[in-house]
């Protein structure tokens, strides 16, 4: 893969000896998987994408740490059916109290009198991608 390449790295808590939720039967340390993919472009950054808000709203930050990347993304998934169902590209999430938080795999940004905003991290990802999109504007 000489371009499009997508890598998931994913740490798990190891191999458990027993069914259940303690971390205490993981008695065989982590694994890191390492999943490279080809990906194609998702979005046509030449014409801009149709967006939708959803009605599945984004997890709480209460019930699952939103600084945390991990693999529960229900929710997200609940979303993205949401815009298929729409014909849409993406759908916007909302928090709790119905402020904009991001989209169902995206970060969001907003430029209003030439200042550059996002979202507080309370209830999305802060990634790499984030940072360094603020850091350049």
């Amino acid at each position: 893969m000489l371009d499009n390449a997508h890598i998931r790295l994913t740490l798990t808590r190891g191999k458990k000896v027993t069914s259940g939720m303690s971390p205490s039967f993981n008695l065989y340390g982590c694994t890191l998987i390492v999943l490279a993919e080809w990906k194609p472009p998702v979005y046509d950054n030449d014409h801009g994408i149709k967006l939708v808000t959803a009605t599945t709203r984004r997890n709480s930050p209460n019930s699952i740490d939103s600084k945390i990347h991990h693999n529960n993304l229900i929710n997200n998934i609940l979303a993205k059916v949401e815009g298929n169902l729409a014909k849409a590209d993406d759908a916007i999430m909302l928090d709790k109290d119905g402020f904009v938080s991001e989209t169902n795999a995206t970060n969001i940004f907003m430029v209003k009198k030439g200042m550059v905003s996002t979202p507080h991290a309370d209830y999305c990802l802060p990634g790499i991608t984030q940072e360094q999109s603020l850091i350049l504007c």
